[in-house]
């Protein structure tokens, strides 16, 4: 579950480290994001060598990863240890080109991530 004010990790090689959320997009009648739902996110901390990112920034986001019980469809229950996202631009593609951590296969497969 992730609300306006949530610290996020980053896992992409984009350039930033951690991120916070400030507006959750698409859904009107309540502010909490799950897995697969896009948010918008400010950059807190940046990698200095990658000159990607300045803090202070607005970006897109996808939120990959949540500490909340995330249920499958046919029942079985998944849990992770950090809340996670992955910068996006306008075109719903993601900005780097190598995604860290678990992915889960559904959100592969809405936004047509490469699954090996």
């Amino acid at each position: 579950m992730v609300i306006v004010l949530t610290k996020l990790n980053v896992a992409d090689n984009a350039g930033a480290y951690e991120v916070k959320c400030i507006k959750v997009l698409g859904i009107k009648a309540k502010n909490v994001a799950s897995i697969g739902d896009i948010i918008v996110v400010v950059i807190k901390r940046i990698n200095t060598l990658k000159k990607r990112f300045k803090k202070g920034l607005l970006r897109l986001a996808l939120v990959v990863r949540t500490k909340l019980i995330f249920k499958r469809g046919l029942g079985v229950y998944l849990k992770f240890a950090d809340n996670a996202v992955i910068m996006m631009n306008r075109k719903m593609a993601p900005l780097s080109k190598r995604l860290k951590g678990p992915l889960l296969y559904e959100i592969c497969v809405k936004y047509k991530f490469i699954v090996l």
